[in-house]
């Protein structure tokens, strides 16, 4: 019971900190107007891409190649669902603060899974201080990829069609959703070789299915990259002007992506160096990144994007613990920044 009500204590106070942050921000910075729910000082959770997701929920895909088609189908038709059923926007988005909980419980198995000594309270404290993992408190589908790409990993060797279902839905929400396969096919070592395959095949196929069908639609086989593109993501040839661009105009939100991103490195620097157990981990962190990339943008949608590379918290976690004289100090800059960035959700694209 130590490894849930550990993490589920860090969850109910982060919740709380990031709540209070949102609403604060709201209040000192404003907000961009959103459509989709008049929450108050937390309507900002339902701004910026959660407009696009509503929008394809009740108008669906275009005929034609438009921004719409850079969003997968899940979250839309979630949203269709939850309107179905009559519990609209707020039921949303308590989905997602339940996805958030089963994340640090997750993820903190997770953690004692590649090392049995693992303390579950401190891994769930150092995500919980992880910049950018407030803004998994977002209506978008992050937190259920996030939560599915810990507990993959999880049951991927007593429960292996569970761990299959579960990044194959996710990939049909995030592309992102397949670097889960890492962690996951590491974890099924002990299975069959077909459940490893499965663990690869399935969730690649739903993605794949996506994308055709988008193609299909619009008679573009690249639609998706096309539509990131409107974003101003134009792919890995952008990326080296991008970040010259950034350091030679010193211009401040970029250039605190590109910090986000040396920091990652760092922290997948340290997971790779405490041994063999820890590397699939280091390499998803690295596949974050280079997702990243490889969109032509390192930018201010960084921190969210690293928050599926949960293990970072991992690496915050080993920290405080072998150095205890950084706990603090360490503590107080991470988690500030944490909640500085919830503080801008309503201003800043998140």
């Amino acid at each position: 019971m130590r490894s849930v009500r550990g993490p589920l204590g860090i969850w109910v106070a982060w919740l709380a900190a990031t709540l209070a942050a949102v609403a604060i921000g709201s209040v000192l910075f404003g907000q961009t107007q959103t459509d989709v729910t008049d929450a108050g000082p937390l309507s900002a959770l339902w701004s910026w891409d959660a407009g696009w997701y509503s929008t394809i929920a009740h108008n669906g895909y275009p005929p034609y190649g438009s921004a719409e088609y850079g969003f997968l189908p899940f979250w839309p038709a979630f949203i269709r669902l939850t309107e179905i059923i009559g519990i609209g926007p707020w039921g949303q988005w308590l989905v997602v603060v339940a996805a958030t909980a089963a994340l640090f419980v997750g993820l903190a198995r997770a953690h004692q899974l590649v090392d049995p000594a693992a303390n579950p309270t401190r891994s769930a404290l150092g995500f919980a201080l992880l910049p950018g993992s407030s803004l998994l408190l977002v209506a978008y589908p992050d937190a259920i990829v996030a939560a599915a790409i810990a507990w993959s990993s999880v049951l991927a060797v007593r429960r292996p069609l569970v761990a299959v279902v579960l990044l194959a839905l996710s990939a049909t929400a995030r592309p992102s959703a397949l670097l889960g396969l890492i962690p996951a096919v590491w974890g099924s070592g002990q299975r069959s070789r077909g459940w490893r395959i499965a663990l690869i095949v399935v969730p690649a196929l739903a993605l794949a299915a996506v994308l055709a069908d988008f193609a299909v639609r619009t008679g573009d086989f690249l639609v998706f990259t096309h539509a990131q593109a409107t974003f101003g993501r134009g792919g890995v040839a952008d990326t080296p002007a991008y970040v010259t661009r950034s350091i030679s105009e010193l211009q401040p939100r970029r250039l605190i992506g590109l910090a986000f991103a040396l920091g990652a490195l760092v922290g997948a620097s340290m997971l790779w160096r405490r041994g063999s157990a820890f590397r699939p981990w280091a390499l998803l962190v690295v596949g974050a990144l280079l997702l990243e990339a490889l969109s032509g943008v390192i930018g201010p949608a960084l921190p969210r994007h690293l928050a599926l590379a949960f293990p970072l918290g991992w690496a915050i976690a080993i920290v405080m613990a072998e150095r205890p004289r950084l706990r603090w100090p360490l503590g107080i800059a991470l988690g500030g920044c944490n909640l500085v960035l919830a503080a801008l959700i309503g201003v800043v694209p998140p």
